[in-house]
């Protein structure tokens, strides 16, 4: 494999991870407050916040790959 072939598969990859990552970081705090809010008011017991949260990730992490590309 050539160098500038490398170089540019380690910037579109850095570019794709870096965006990904901030995008689902952003996304799912948002969905965390959602549930935290819902857990302190009563609708949600507590102890499936995080649970609800890690089944959310899959669904998140199936809409910001496409986007993250």
């Amino acid at each position: 494999m050539s160098i500038i072939v490398r170089y540019i598969t380690k910037e579109i990859a850095l570019a794709f991870l870096t965006v990904t990552s901030l995008l689902f970081l952003i996304l799912l705090s948002n969905r965390f407050s959602l549930y935290l809010g819902k857990a302190a008011s009563g609708q949600l017991p507590v102890g499936l916040v995080f649970e609800m949260v890690g089944l959310y990730t899959p669904e998140l992490l199936s809409y910001l790959i496409p986007v993250g590309l």
